[in-house]
């Protein structure tokens, strides 16, 4: 897939992605079984709900009330 930075492609571009830390949101959850499907060796975190991101969150509303409820 053309614009999807692998270990692979990226150090051409001088980027290199460490999957370990790379998480993919996906917003639409039907396409939840193709995400996991393409990045299945990967070792990239996949999920629907959210994640932290620089101190904040980002994500469905449910996520984001529960993590705020469990940091307060």
């Amino acid at each position: 897939m053309v614009g999807i930075p692998t270990q692979a492609n990226g150090p051409d571009s001088g980027h290199c992605p460490k999957p370990a830390k790379t998480i993919l949101l996906i917003k639409n959850t039907s396409l939840m079984q193709a995400a996991q499907k393409i990045f299945k060796d990967d070792g990239i975190k996949i999920t629907d709900q959210g994640e932290r991101l620089l101190g904040s969150v980002i994500g469905t509303e449910s996520f984001r009330e529960q993590y705020i409820k469990n940091k307060v």
